[in-house]
């Protein structure tokens, strides 16, 4: 048996020369020539758009550098407004305390009365007696003004988060609008 230090003579354990392998890697060298084409110059772009041309109102919450600084693109959170919370007297009369959903209805949530219960001392000759008293809602003029008031910041925010749900629709679609544009798969 020779030994032969022809390269192009010996096979691997599979029976293939490595012509054969590099062959094959050849191949895919040039395939991601091909797929891969390096873009030495903005010129050789097909589809581009300038940062410069795109409104800045299109894209809430998106900013673009001026090339001055180290980013060229920053996306923002935009803050979603918290459901103001109602004073602790009113938040004791709410029946459920989902008062941060906005679909929440304040008709419905008001515990219109509550039965508290007193020992009341007759005579120092009897044991105290349990009574029940009846609060109605209603009864304490302070606390109705309290509710309509928390009433009203509730509906300003109500306002706001739907407003801010608006910005954040728009953005997103705004900005797939966008990537579409430059056809960046998402």
């Amino acid at each position: 048996m020779t030994n032969s230090n022809n390269l192009e003579e010996q096979k691997d354990i599979y029976g293939n020369s490595n012509d054969q392998v590099a062959s094959v890697f050849g191949f895919i060298r040039e395939l991601a020539k091909i797929k891969n084409k390096k873009i030495f110059h903005v010129k050789d772009v097909e589809k581009k758009i300038w940062i410069d041309k795109i409104k800045q109102d299109q894209l809430p919450g998106i900013r673009f550098g001026d090339g001055h600084q180290t980013w060229v693109m920053q996306v923002a959170n935009l803050p979603i407004p918290g459901c103001p919370l109602p004073s602790k007297e009113i938040a004791a009369w709410l029946k459920e305390p989902n008062y941060d959903d906005p679909d929440w209805d304040p008709n419905t949530a008001i515990i219109p009365f509550k039965k508290i219960a007193s020992n009341v001392l007759f005579s120092s000759n009897e044991p105290n007696q349990t009574e029940f008293i009846t609060i109605q809602f209603e009864d304490d003029d302070d606390r109705v003004k309290q509710f309509h008031h928390w009433l009203g910041v509730r509906e300003s925010w109500k306002i706001n988060l739907a407003k801010t749900k608006k910005k954040l629709a728009n953005g997103t679609s705004g900005l797939m609008k966008f990537f579409k544009k430059l056809k960046i798969p998402i």
